[in-house]
C-alpha cells in the first residue's frame, strides 16, 4: 500500500515504522545536502531509501543505516531488496534509530553553540 494523505507531527512516526520501505524526497533546496525525513524515517524506525548525497551517508552508512539511489531508474529494485531481504530491512530500521538517536535538536544546538564558541 502506498500512504497517499498528508500526515503531520506525531502522526507520521507509526507510518515510518510499519512501512517497508520510506522514500526520502529530496527537493532541489535540500540538495546536495539533507531535510529532516533524513533524521526523521530512520528515528522512527523506518527504512530509508533516498537519493543520494554525501551528507545523508556521511550521516546513515549506505547499506548500513539507509538506502541511497543514484538515479531514479534504481528505486524499484532498491525496493524489491528490501522487502526481499528481512535481515537488511531490521539492520537499516536498527542502525539507522541508533544513530538518529544521536542527533536530538539539543545535541545539534549545543554543538552549534560550542563551534561558536559560546559552549
Amino acid at each position: 500500500a502506498i500512504h497517499r494523505t498528508s500526515t503531520f507531527g506525531a502522526a507520521v512516526a507509526p507510518l515510518y515504522a510499519a512501512a517497508d520501505v520510506s522514500l526520502n524526497v529530496l527537493d532541489d533546496l535540500n540538495l546536495p545536502g539533507h531535510n529532516m525525513r533524513t533524521f526523521e524515517i530512520p528515528g522512527s524506525g523506518g527504512v530509508m531509501l533516498a537519493r543520494y548525497t554525501a551528507e545523508q551517508a556521511a550521516f546513515f552508512a549506505d547499506g548500513g543505516a539507509a538506502l541511497y539511489y543514484r538515479t531514479p531508474a534504481e528505486i524499484d529494485g532498491l525496493i524489491d531488496r528490501i522487502q526481499s531481504e528481512p535481515d537488511l530491512a531490521a539492520r537499516l530500521r536498527r542502525n539507522g534509530q541508533a544513530i538518529a538517536r544521536e542527533h536530538s535538536y539539543q545535541r545539534r544546538a549545543e554543538t552549534m553553540l560550542a563551534e561558536l564558541g559560546v559552549r
